[in-house]
């Protein structure tokens, strides 16, 4: 074997290396950020911090509806919150702890075993799914389009459907909605493997994988909510 060969397979491998340990250090940010929520959740759910988010008769008080919608805002805001290394880190962690509010509401309307269920569920459809998006040799650019505006019109449908009320439609958007994020956690997963470049600064790899967790973060999020849905 030549020179040139032991140096080309010696520089492959090297860019595998660097690879696993760009994704690994992405999912163990969301797994510690998926453990942020539920401890923030358990928090929110105990006596006497329960009292400041939710009445006596289980609505949502000012300060509780200011936490749950608090994350929205802060994606909006992202880009000024989060112009540092520094700032990234604080808007990620800040993120996922006000989520577990949102996760109390959704967990206490829910009984241990659905709550169980809906919890594995959801790990098997992303793990199948973003394994898919990182192995397949399938450009996934146009799906994900695809599944970006399929998000568009879900949340038109979820706004009227507030209105109408209609069972059906309730159950449709929740298939459609899970099609949906199991297509966005492939579509970013491979976005993620894509966007490794050994050249780049950790500095660099490091915004690129909190910026990368977020999304699939929220894709799990939201296939919990939606798989939760259809169990009921």
């Amino acid at each position: 074997m030549s020179n040139n060969q032991y140096t080309t397979q010696a520089a492959t491998a090297g860019v595998d290396v660097g690879l696993r340990s760009h994704m690994t250090k992405t999912y163990n940010l969301i797994a510690l950020g998926l453990l942020a929520s539920a401890a923030s959740a358990f928090v929110v759910a105990e006596a006497p911090v329960r009292g400041l988010f939710f009445d006596a008769a289980g609505k949502t008080t000012i300060l509780g509806m200011i936490g749950i919608f608090a994350p929205l805002i802060m994606l909006f805001a992202a880009g000024w919150l989060a112009r540092t290394a520094a700032g990234l880190r604080a808007f990620y962690w800040t993120f996922v702890a006000l989520q577990g509010i949102g996760l109390s509401v959704a967990v206490s309307s829910q009984t241990g075993g659905e709550a169980a269920k809906a919890l594995a569920i959801t790990a098997v459809t992303f793990g199948a799914t973003s394994l898919w998006g990182y192995t397949t040799r399938r450009n996934l650019t146009g799906m994900g389009s695809f599944m970006i505006i399929g998000l568009i019109g879900l949340i038109v449908a979820m706004i009227v459907n507030l209105f109408l009320g209609s069972p059906a439609i309730g159950f449709a958007i929740d298939v459609i909605g899970v099609l949906i994020f199991a297509g966005l956690t492939a579509y970013d997963t491979q976005n993620l493997k894509e966007s490794y470049d050994p050249s780049s600064s950790e500095t660099s790899c490091e915004a690129t994988r909190y910026w990368s967790a977020i999304g699939l973060y929220l894709n799990i999020l939201n296939l919990y909510n939606f798989i939760s849905n259809l169990g009921r």
